[in-house]
């Protein structure tokens, strides 16, 4: 993103919408991508069942599954900030 002050100012893009993926703007203003609370590794360290938890393997699966679809897909064009 670039910023201009003033009258004329507002935001636009750095680089052309077809070369930014969607996985860079979601981790940018969420931060790390997750699908449940404790998937990730610091919330996991505090759940009172994670020795027996079943869907730990589930949720990193979900998390990488995830994570593929929003690097392959770059943000539409035209695109308005």
């Amino acid at each position: 993103m670039e910023s201009r002050y003033g009258k004329y100012g507002g935001f636009k893009l750095g680089r052309l919408p077809q070369q930014i993926s969607v996985h860079y703007v979601v981790t940018f203003i969420d931060g790390p991508i997750y699908p449940m609370k404790y998937s990730s590794r610091t919330q996991l360290r505090n759940c009172s069942v994670r020795s027996s938890c079943v869907f730990i393997t589930l949720w990193d699966e979900a998390r990488k599954a995830l994570e593929n679809v929003y690097r392959r897909k770059t943000l539409p064009r035209p695109f308005k900030v």
